[in-house]
């Protein structure tokens, strides 16, 4: 088989070892092109029916991918000389069909797309692909923490459904995470849930089968998973050019801040885990950078847009050892740390303290990264990915509670807030695990 395609690389390689395509030459590349587009098509409806259940997936040596396959193996050979890589980096349509194949296609079909991406992305210009994705802009090539500082505007809200330029890639990885999520609260620790992004029903209108963001629906073979890991951390390392180097580690920024970026309403365990948004940063965790541990993370607070930092971070007034950092602002108990918090509003008489997490510690992030496993903390979230297990963790902690609003109920084993239902009467929501929780908890909670 490898030496049938080292044959057809060759042959092509003569056919098209002029410096430029001849008009019959051209004509040929556009049949292969078109033959593509339709073959995609179809792929893409298969697989659209096979989410739902209605056709098996394609298996790998279904003779139904025979032809896309073999055209698949003739531009793999075309992209073997320079006049062929270039030539394949105008086709706009072809490009489009190759990241639908990458997530529709068989594995060996998947395997072709990364082999010719990997020859032709270093001649596709960033701006352009951005184009073809429907990406509006690129990312910032300056990403540091500071930088962001001073070039964010308070007024702009963040769009969970705006795509990112290397989303396509990323969601490759999403697909082949199994994610374990628990919940760091008060009261008894809520049982861990394992879960993958085929389990979980993403709540995004960009994630439809219309939608901007479509192939993060389906699964994905962890090897193809690995590949793809590969081929973001070469783009990144320059391998492919100085363009896209710079490119993909600001994506990888990008996707990593956009949990920051988060809106309080979709903070709670429950939303997040169907936003995009934290997908996309787990897979980012899996190609992280060095360099990417020195810019992020934010060392001391940033009190102003020019990156100056302010006042001495403030002490836990309960603790009163000088020592232990606070985090939030009680207007009845002090400055207090996320164990004090936690413990002194215990009580149903302190719940409704007006309690504020500081500014400054919900702008805070610190990234590590330690033998291919990425890491970032947030006040209310830690998440982390091993690269080589593709496995990952997601820790939510108790959000914060910026102002006490009446009658609004809180569930004392996962934080669910509510103001209707069983949380309008109670501290225990509708979730059956949480039922269970009660019927041996004590109930003086």
């Amino acid at each position: 088989m490898d030496g049938d395609h080292d044959l057809k690389e060759h042959m092509v390689g003569i056919l098209f070892s002029r410096s430029k395509l001849s008009h019959l030459q051209k004509q040929v590349c556009s049949h292969i092109v078109q033959g593509i587009r339709k073959e995609t098509s179809k792929i893409r409806e298969e697989w659209e029916s096979s989410l739902t259940g209605k056709t098996p997936t394609l298996s790998e040596n279904s003779d139904q991918d025979a032809y896309c396959f073999e055209l698949l193996s003739m531009v793999l050979a075309l992209s073997g000389s320079g006049v062929g890589r270039t030539y394949l980096a105008q086709q706009y349509p072809l490009l489009q069909d190759l990241f639908s194949l990458l997530h529709t296609g068989t594995p060996r079909i998947q395997r072709q797309v990364i082999s010719v991406l990997r020859r032709v992305l270093p001649e596709a210009k960033p701006l352009t692909l951005a184009s073809i994705l429907s990406v509006p802009n690129l990312p910032p090539s300056e990403y540091s923490i500071v930088s962001l500082a001073s070039r964010e505007d308070e007024n702009e809200v963040y769009d969970v459904n705006k795509p990112g330029i290397l989303d396509v890639l990323l969601a490759c990885i999403g697909k082949a995470l199994t994610v374990q999520t628990k919940i760091k609260a008060s009261g008894p620790q809520k049982g861990v849930t394992s879960m993958t992004l085929s389990e979980c029903q993403l709540d995004s209108k960009s994630a439809s089968s219309t939608g901007s963001r479509w192939w993060m629906r389906g699964k994905m073979d962890s090897a193809m998973a690995n590949k793809i890991i590969s081929l973001i951390q070469d783009m990144a390392s320059g391998l492919l050019s100085e363009t896209w180097a710079t490119v993909t580690k600001a994506a990888v920024a990008e996707a990593i801040l956009a949990l920051t970026k988060l809106d309080e309403n979709v903070r709670a365990p429950q939303a997040c885990v169907k936003t995009p948004t934290m997908w996309l940063s787990l897979s980012s965790l899996c190609v992280l950078d060095q360099d990417h541990v020195e810019r992020l993370t934010s060392g001391q607070w940033v009190s102003s847009p020019n990156g100056q930092h302010g006042q001495p971070r403030p002490t836990c007034d309960n603790h009163d050892d000088g020592e232990t950092q606070a985090i939030i602002l009680c207007t009845e108990c002090g400055n207090l740390c996320a164990d004090c918090d936690r413990y002194l509003h215990l009580p149903r008489k302190n719940r409704n303290h007006q309690r504020q997490v500081f500014k400054e510690e919900e702008e805070a992030i610190k990234v590590d990264l330690h033998e291919g496993c990425g890491r970032t903390k947030l006040f209310w979230l830690m998440a982390l990915a091993d690269s080589r297990t593709l496995k990952a963790m997601v820790e939510f902690r108790e959000g914060k509670q910026s102002t006490a609003k009446s009658g609004l109920g809180v569930c004392r084993f996962c934080g669910t807030t509510s103001n209707t239902g069983l949380l309008a009467i109670g501290n225990v929501c509708v979730d059956p695990e949480c039922q269970e929780y009660a019927k041996t908890a004590c109930i003086k909670h």
